[in-house]
């Protein structure tokens, strides 16, 4: 038995006669961008996995009623960790 032909043309085509679609081209590369433009977006509305491990680790504090609490300078969360920005505006009199 012989081999099956997919194509009725000839096995040996010269490959380099091959065109490419430059458009078509760059309008994959520009949609591929865009998705990964976006998916960094949302990431970054998630925050960071550092943020959310302060987070809960606060969280658990509060819980446990840990007596560092009491301190006069605690500072449990920074909110620029946690993806909050923050309008610092000076007032003056």
């Amino acid at each position: 038995m012989g081999r099956l032909k997919l194509f009725d043309e000839e096995e040996n085509v010269d490959v380099s006669k091959i065109e490419i679609d430059e458009e078509y081209v760059k309008t994959l590369e520009y949609n591929k961008k865009r998705e990964d433009l976006q998916r960094y977006e949302e990431l970054r509305k998630r925050g960071s996995a550092k943020g959310d491990l302060k987070f809960i680790n606060a969280l658990l504090l509060v819980k446990k009623h840990d007596p560092s609490l009491k301190e006069k300078d605690v500072k449990l969360l920074s909110l620029n960790l946690m993806g909050v920005k923050t309008n610092k505006k000076k007032v003056g009199i």
